[in-house]
């Protein structure tokens, strides 16, 4: 990837950084460069379009907001999850997910992405199939209507996104052009004055909860596009008051925006969440929360945890290093275990014959044991019936 996107005339700088709370990156035009952060994610100057672009068209690159970057990661599985996107069309953060669990050699994981409009389930599905979700099953239909039961289809998903329909208030399309921006801080039902965002809080509150129904889930990540308190630590606290068997963990440790400050009830929850701005961040309004359920043993937590940094780590290593992207990887993989079970399925017919072959000897051997032994008895016996008419001679003679 870096050097595809070098080829195309940028180049590559190391991040410059304004203080930690800012968090801005800000790459002067034709440079690019590699997300301190965000591992896997290169940042390109303002205004770039490569949506002609040949490794976009095919899906090596993936396009995308650097905040819409923040859920896959915060949800970062480890190898072997099972995975629901809830909310899954376009497709970019089922993509991220995938690539993601395929960078880390993920080769057991798998997501089921659902998606309700048939549109946009068209739109997912196509983008699927193109750009190299191997493990991704997409799946037309609401998630609050699948079946959560014990011995249900979704009875081993261990990990969930949820990134719901939300108001949007945190999309900026015209930043640059001193577009008016809605505050952090007020409160989204209030703004828009017909009930609309409050109702949009209660449809969120509810798929979270729905998630949490799913008897193994282990860890369930929710995010907006909003900058509104009443979609984002509103509904964190609604989540943590309505149930007693997740609780709130930091997400993205390293991300420095996190909730909002200074308000008393959001004390406790404000220093878990992420929230991106476009002052703070470089990037449209977004927020990010991280639950897991509290059975998970600390020995557990810390593994993922482990696993988590680790497969994080090796992701940034290769895409900052190789064109090859985890799609691509993935399906070399999938080759490469294919060609070693074509392998091993012959070494298995080569066992196979050798093992009928020295049964066949076993049995050849078998054979001659029991001819020998025949031939001794038939010469005992011969032998005895000798013996036997020499002592009847010697008697008679006698």
């Amino acid at each position: 990837a870096k050097a595809h996107i070098a080829s195309l005339g940028f180049c590559f700088v190391e991040p410059e950084r304004g203080s930690d709370s800012s968090n801005n990156l800000a790459p002067a035009p034709k440079t690019f460069m590699l997300d301190p952060i965000l591992p896997g994610v290169f940042v390109l100057p303002p205004g770039t379009s490569l949506h002609e672009d040949g490794e976009v068209a095919r899906g090596a690159l993936v396009l995308q907001d650097r905040s819409s970057c923040l859920s896959a990661i915060a949800l970062s599985p480890p190898p072997g999850a099972v995975c629901i996107d809830t909310c899954a069309s376009p497709g970019n953060k089922t993509l991220h997910l995938a690539s993601i669990m395929a960078g880390q050699g993920d080769v057991d994981g798998r997501i089921t992405a659902f998606e309700r409009d048939p549109a946009r389930l068209a739109t997912l599905q196509r983008r699927i199939s193109e750009q190299g979700g191997y493990f991704v099953d997409t799946r037309g239909g609401d998630f609050m209507k699948a079946d959560l039961s014990a011995d249900g289809e979704f009875a081993e998903v261990t990990h969930v996104l949820i990134d719901p329909t939300c108001s949007g208030s945190g999309v900026i399309a015209a930043y640059e052009a001193g577009a008016s921006r809605a505050s952090e801080y007020d409160r989204g039902s209030a703004e828009a004055g017909s009930g609309e965002v409050a109702a949009l809080a209660r449809a969120q509150l509810q798929l979270i909860l729905h998630a949490m129904k799913l008897p193994a889930v282990r860890t369930v990540v929710y995010s907006t596009c909003s900058v509104f308190r009443e979609e984002n630590e509103d509904v964190v606290r609604a989540v943590l008051a309505a149930q007693s068997d997740f609780e709130s963990v930091m997400a993205i440790p390293a991300w420095p925006h996190r909730g909002l400050d200074g308000v008393a009830e959001l004390a406790a929850v404000a220093p878990l969440v992420c929230r991106a701005t476009y002052e703070k961040d470089s990037t449209n309004g977004f927020f990010v929360a991280r639950f897991e359920r509290k059975s998970l043993r600390a020995s557990e937590r810390a593994n993922e945890q482990a696993a988590r940094g680790s497969a994080l780590g090796e992701a940034a290593t290769a895409d900052a290093g190789s064109a090859e992207t985890p799609s691509i990887r993935q399906k070399r993989r999938r080759e490469a275990e294919a060609a070693g079970e074509a392998s091993a399925q012959t070494d298995e017919v080569a066992e196979g014959k050798k093992k009928k072959k020295a049964k066949r000897d076993e049995k050849a051997s078998g054979k001659a044991r029991a001819a020998e032994r025949a031939a001794a008895e038939r010469a005992a016996e011969r032998a005895e019936q000798a013996a036997h008419g020499a002592a009847v001679k010697a008697a008679e003679a006698a």
